[in-house]
């Protein structure tokens, strides 16, 4: 047993675990220590441009849910682009749960957006449903504001993936997509664009969502009842 990990499991919170295993579906109980995030990233800041911290970072695969959390607030750390894209490229292949995939930032890759997107895109273009869901993250993340264009959507709505942790990003995409940039997503649900899967749980969390406003509710309350009876 790595330092690492050990340290790790001086963390534990046995209540925790109990609580969160349910959530993490795709990892094994077995896998899952029951640390708390705040506590994984305060390790993560201690560690953080260690030898120790260079040396897992190449131990993978991990063992546990919680040593990928810190290995991907250890990579989110990084400042400089090339590093963290070569980086998260080695590691996304090895996640494998929504929480270690959702939680890592990509804020460096801010720093340079044209190649950002095009990364974003080759990530979307794996086999690996989270290095997918990854790639749409970064869109949605960053790519919704000011750098938005209708062919950034396009791509997302073209992926034929029936994974439900790739359906459930897309539709949580254009969810926060049709908060920020009303006028160009809400054709892609009136249009049919959108797989059913996709449109069905895009529907749901547009209507939990306080972004956007009550007419634009109620036209996705029509468009989701003419779907049905189409």
């Amino acid at each position: 047993m790595t330092d690492i990990l050990k340290q790790l499991k001086r963390l534990a919170d046995p209540a925790y675990r109990k609580f969160i295993t349910p959530s993490v579906a795709t990892v094994p109980a077995e896998q899952v220590i029951g640390v708390r995030v705040p506590a994984i990233r305060r390790l993560a800041t201690s560690l953080n441009g260690t030898p120790e911290a260079e040396a897992f970072l190449g131990q993978l695969p991990h063992s546990t849910l919680e040593e990928n959390h810190l290995h991907a607030f250890l990579l989110e750390k990084k400042r400089d682009y090339e590093d963290f894209i070569q980086s998260a490229t080695a590691f996304l292949p090895y996640v494998n749960n929504w929480a270690t995939c959702d939680m890592m930032s990509n804020r460096v890759m801010c720093r340079e957006p044209q190649k950002a997107i095009t990364q974003a895109y080759a990530w979307m273009d794996r086999e690996h449903p989270f290095t997918v869901r990854y790639g749409i993250k970064v869109l949605m993340d960053q790519y919704l504001d000011s750098l938005f264009s209708v062919s950034q959507a396009q791509r997302v709505a073209d992926l034929r993936r029936e994974e439900y942790y790739i359906v459930m990003m897309q539709a949580w995409y254009f969810a926060t997509a049709l908060a920020k940039q009303p006028k160009s997503i809400f054709p892609f649900f009136e249009q049919d664009i959108l797989t059913e899967g996709v449109f069905k749980k895009a529907v749901s969390k547009s209507l939990d969502s306080y972004r956007i406003p009550a007419e634009t509710k109620e036209a996705l309350r029509r468009l989701r009842k003419e779907r049905v009876k189409g």
